[in-house]
């Protein structure tokens, strides 16, 4: 039986009813203001911003490169490493873009631990030799196969190109092909689980 409303209705349950309402209040305003943070991330994670930004932190590894290391050692770091910085950063952002415009859900929440696993797995490639994979392979591939915007196409390219070159003319490096082909094989599962969220 629902309880009367009239005058002499029970004001314990008034009181529960208003407060309740007051929650609500608050949820639906704490939901509009996450709102417009969603909006704001989106307007700041653009993928021109991440090339700027990448462009920026590519110039201060190189300046630290300079400070750190000499002779053969700066110039395997100048060659190899500080180019990819770009990449990386640009990567990063649009990824975070994509995922803010639209919360992952389901396979969704895959998609980003895939991309998880082959910026990990290229990173401590860097790090440790993990047999048969080129971590920059690796990434760049994974990275062309699977982003859109071409502020972020255009350097993924130009420095897979020159790990290309170095790998497969200047150091003879099989790595490049191990790592080529698992980037080609985690970018056909990524987009598999992208066309199921759709």
């Amino acid at each position: 039986m629902i309880p009367s409303t009239s005058s002499n209705s029970n004001p314990i349950l008034e009181q529960r009813i208003t407060a309740m309402e007051q929650e609500l209040t608050a949820l639906q305003e704490r939901l509009a203001q996450l709102e417009k943070n969603s909006i704001r991330l989106d307007k700041i994670l653009q993928p021109w911003l991440g090339f700027a930004i990448g462009c920026v932190l590519t110039a201060a590894f190189t300046l630290f490169c300079f400070a750190v290391f000499k002779g053969q050692e700066l110039n395997h770091y100048l060659s190899y490493f500080v180019p990819i910085v770009l990449p990386f950063i640009c990567f990063i952002f649009e990824r975070l873009y994509r995922y803010v415009q639209k919360t992952p859900r389901g396979w969704g929440i895959l998609a980003i631990a895939l991309d998880i696993i082959v910026l990990a797995a290229s990173l401590i490639r860097s790090v440790y030799a993990l047999p048969f994979i080129s971590g920059h392979a690796l990434f760049l591939t994974f990275a062309l196969l699977t982003v859109r915007s071409w502020w972020v196409r255009i350097p993924v390219v130009a420095v897979l190109i020159e790990v290309i070159y170095l790998k497969a003319f200047v150091w003879h490096d099989s790595t490049l092909y191990g790592g080529a082909l698992m980037g080609c094989i985690a970018g056909a599962i990524w987009w598999g689980l992208i066309k199921k969220i759709r």
